[in-house]
């Protein structure tokens, strides 16, 4: 592993100093004043391996965590009865709480059951939604509240990672941030243009 290691970080080396030294090489037939030689281009060029190798290394001691968490947790079969049954059970009352939140308190209270389902669920919404933008709601309020559905999804899945690992947490707070920064700017974009 060690050797191999080496070797590779050798190869970039040796790559970075031909390229440097190319480089040159031609501007000196060209009688013009080279940027950068052979040894700028092998220290970027090692500089290049290294951080990748960090950057590498750091993914893939998250992929086996991430990995162990997942098998650990989610053990579930969703094509087991038990399970269509709940599924088809969250279906049923997300839609009569649309259904009745529609009747009664219009847009708002179609958002906010969405919102809430997100928490649990984001396939029984949508289905629910894209169903009845066929003749109850508006396609642009029934994608609104789908995003808006996503957007509490998002933020409860980063929730039940940060309670089973926070440093994983920390790390992947950098994916979460900009997935609800997207989505919420696409549930603005929904209700308003």
């Amino acid at each position: 592993m060690e050797i191999e290691f080496l070797k590779y970080l050798l190869i970039s080396i040796v790559l970075g100093f031909i390229i440097g030294l190319e480089r040159s090489v031609s501007f000196s037939i060209e009688n013009e004043e080279a940027f950068a030689g052979s040894r700028t281009f092998s220290l970027v060029s090692l500089l290049g391996f290294i951080s990748s190798t960090a950057v590498c290394a750091s993914l893939s001691a998250m992929y086996k965590q991430t990995k162990t968490l997942i098998n650990t947790y989610l053990e579930k079969n969703p094509l087991e009865l038990n399970e269509a049954i709940k599924f088809a059970i969250i279906f049923a009352v997300i839609y009569a709480l649309i259904e009745i939140s529609n009747k009664y308190y219009g847009n708002t209270g179609v958002f906010l059951v969405s919102f809430i389902s997100g928490f649990t669920d984001v396939d029984a919404i949508t289905l629910t939604l894209g169903e009845m933008s066929k003749s109850h709601i508006t396609l642009i309020n029934a994608g609104a509240a789908i995003t808006l559905a996503s957007v509490s999804n998002t933020i409860t899945k980063f929730f039940i990672v940060m309670f089973f690992s926070r440093e994983l947490a920390k790390k992947m707070l950098l994916f979460f941030i900009p997935e609800i920064v997207i989505l919420s700017l696409f549930f603005v974009k929904f209700l308003y243009f």
